[in-house]
């Protein structure tokens, strides 16, 4: 499996760039190689979009919720149990009981409903479990952040935005849908969606 250094390497091979061998790497003046710069400034961000835009099966937590003793100023639709969101949530992808209605506001989920259950998008930087296509899509992301600070704005990060975006990332989410069971479609949302009716 890819360690971070190696995702940092493709992404730099990708810009025609030197590779390093370590985030810290120095260059003969003491100072940080401009590589390390422009990957320690962009990795994380690059990372928490690359798994914001998926539901990859390493990134998925599901939690029961914490209630917690704020009161709302005003109420709607019968909403007004507070509950924290986990603080490494990037974006929540469902709740249980189902029937819940839930608003997102802030670091709080505002529900009508008691015992809230979520499952949830969390930032895993645990590269081990991180699959071969998802390695190359997170690298050509890394790539394209990384380009403006170290190819004075050229062209070939907007070129491996446009890769990532249209190649490796949807390549990415099916190599992981392909695992386990289907993803199971509600009757109702495919009889909406005949008559144009999104659910």
């Amino acid at each position: 499996m890819a360690n971070k250094v190696q995702i940092i390497n493709k992404a730099l091979s990708l810009l025609g760039m030197k590779r390093i061998t370590s985030i810290d790497d120095l260059n003969d003046d003491g100072k940080l190689l401009p590589q390390c710069a422009a990957a320690n400034a962009t990795y994380d961000i690059s990372l928490e979009s690359v798994l914001s835009s998926g539901l990859f099966d390493f990134s998925i937590k599901r939690v029961a919720l914490a209630l917690t003793i704020d009161t709302l100023a005003f109420t709607e639709n019968g909403k007004s149990l507070v509950y924290q969101k986990p603080t490494d949530c990037l974006r929540a992808v469902d709740f249980y009981p189902s029937i819940a209605r839930v608003s997102v506001e802030g670091d709080k989920f505002i529900s009508d409903t008691a015992n809230l259950c979520v499952r949830y998008v969390y930032r895993n930087d645990d590269t081990s479990q991180y699959f071969p296509a998802f390695v190359e899509a997170f690298a050509f992301k890394l790539a394209a952040d990384m380009s403006y600070a170290l190819s004075n704005g050229s062209t070939k990060g907007a070129d491996l935005l446009t890769a990532y975006e249209n190649i490796y990332l949807p390549r990415a989410k099916s190599a992981d849908n392909s695992q386990g069971d289907a993803i199971e479609q509600d009757a109702d949302d495919i009889l909406l969606a005949k008559y144009g009716v999104l659910p």
